[in-house]
């Protein structure tokens, strides 16, 4: 699993991420597995990581803020159906080890994002 802290808008971030890379990297390393991005916010980075990686298996956005995540389901449900159907946004702490979707979409990430704030 990698982690990287960002603080870019997400097509930039693919995009500098495919050039630190190399573009067929990242869709290798992306191919059937999943995206984890902790403290998603309105889902934008998970959203457009399905869009660009049509290989990718899930998008996973876990969000503190019940509005946030509620809007990123929202943006998912309102997303062509290639994207939609290939995310899923929670709501919790990602320290609550108590919440077993949280630690299992954390365990099984192929990659995984922090971008909390």
């Amino acid at each position: 699993m990698a982690v990287m802290e960002v603080a870019l808008f997400p097509k930039e971030l693919w995009s500098a991420l495919q050039a630190m890379l190399g573009p067929s990297s990242v869709e290798s390393f992306l191919k059937s597995g999943s995206f984890v991005d902790l403290g998603s916010c309105e889902g934008e980075l998970v959203l457009t990581a399905l869009s660009l990686f049509p290989d990718l298996t899930k998008g996973v956005g876990v969000e503190l803020s019940h509005e946030r995540q509620k809007e990123a389901v929202r943006k998912a449900q309102e997303s062509s159906p290639q994207v939609g159907s290939r995310a899923e946004f929670l709501q919790g702490d990602i320290c609550d080890e108590s919440n077993q979707k949280i630690v299992e979409a954390i365990a099984t990430a192929r990659l995984l994002f922090v971008t909390c704030f």
